[in-house]
């Protein structure tokens, strides 16, 4: 390993600093605990990864309950879901279990995709999971978790909050951010691993490899650890029924930790650096962060990759995604050349998303990211 002042030996206390004194988004610095009182933040979880292991945990703050934030917290992470269902995807696909560039049709025996004027061939795993397939539903509100809420197809077929899942603009044509489409590709999956549900799938081929031993796609924690799991606040409130319940697992229902997302990193990182038989084969990690297309959305990327988005639309040097579910919000990236990344997990909407920016922007600027 290089021993330059980036190598993980030379910078923990410096990262340290880094994330305790974090970069807003003027160039103005100030403590984390003053921005997490600021942002109405009751806790946050950082993980910052490095030359292939993570080289610094921190937490600060408490759960809603008043319980101490680790990073082995469980909570929601809203759409950093999304890249992990791509890993899955990808994973299948390389594996030959599921149909990467075909039309999604093919693989959905129990749902009737509305095409309006689409020709099926063009909506494919690839487009969906890269917001170019045509499809709308933003994102997904969840149900309180003393509510019922609807299975999969229900999803699809509009019979819960959301809107009935379709093909609305042409795709392969300018991106359109769209859960739905994930929600899609989840059933696809589903239905191509008959007799396994997408908790099993994803555990299978995304989880156990990158070792993530506390992360699960599922409507409520299980039991075992509830003395884990953060509830969610809104505006430093803590939610009255603990969390939302998010039957849409690939586009936001996710449970993990900052810990296991810093697991999730290192892996990635591997198969992007050449380790073939950590996560995914090099190959197929680059295409999940080839750029696809420009993306004009607000935060820090301005391209989509496939699960991803990227910081430029030709050259792009850092991947990431955001995570907002009701109650919670997340943050994860890394650069493309595999060296770096950071997780953070908070239990707080809104603040949390800009908390977490601001913990990203002081990690990159101290390892150098660009």
């Amino acid at each position: 390993m290089a021993t330059d002042d980036r190598t993980p030996a030379s910078t923990t206390e410096a990262l340290r600093d880094a994330v305790r004194t974090v970069l807003l988004a003027d160039g103005r610095r100030t403590t984390l605990d003053d921005r997490m009182a600021d942002l109405l933040v009751p806790g946050i979880a950082v993980v910052v990864v490095s030359g292939g292991t993570p080289v610094l945990e921190l937490a600060r703050g408490t759960t809603p309950g008043g319980s101490p934030m680790s990073t082995d917290t469980v909570l929601q992470v809203g759409s950093v879901s999304k890249p992990i269902a791509a890993v899955a995807a990808a994973a299948l696909a390389a594996a030959g279990a599921l149909s990467w560039d075909g039309p999604v049709t093919d693989a959905l025996t129990g749902y009737d995709l509305p095409l309006d004027d689409a020709a099926p061939e063009d909506v494919t795993i690839a487009r969906l999971l890269s917001h170019t397939g045509g499809t709308n539903v933003d994102g997904f509100l969840g149900y309180a978790s003393t509510e019922s809420a609807p299975t999969s197809t229900d999803v699809l077929a509009g019979r819960g909050d959301s809107d009935a899942v379709e093909v609305v603009t042409t795709p392969g044509s300018e991106p359109r951010y769209s859960g739905g489409g994930y929600q899609i590709v989840e059933q696809a999956i589903v239905e191509s691993c008959r007799g396994e549900s997408f908790d099993e799938v994803v555990r299978r081929v995304a989880f156990a490899p990158a070792g993530m031993t506390d992360s699960f796609c599922s409507l409520d924690p299980p039991a075992e650890l509830l003395d884990r799991v953060s509830e969610g606040s809104v505006n430093g409130e803590r939610l009255e029924h603990g969390w939302q319940r998010h039957p849409e697992h690939a586009a936001a229902g996710v449970w993990s930790t900052a810990g296991d997302l810093g697991r999730f990193l290192v892996a990635f990182n591997a198969s992007l650096a050449g380790a073939d038989d950590v996560l995914l084969p090099t190959d197929w990690s680059r295409r999940l962060v080839d750029a696809v297309a420009p993306f004009d959305r607000s935060g820090p990327y301005a391209a989509v990759g496939t699960g991803w988005f990227l910081d430029d639309d030709t050259s792009p040097t850092v991947y990431g995604h955001t995570g907002r579910n009701i109650g919670y919000s997340a943050e994860i990236a890394g650069t493309t050349d595999g060296r770096f990344g950071v997780a953070v997990v908070t239990n707080a909407l809104p603040g949390g998303t800009e908390l977490a920016r601001d913990v990203i922007r002081a990690v990159a600027d101290r390892q150098r990211w660009t």
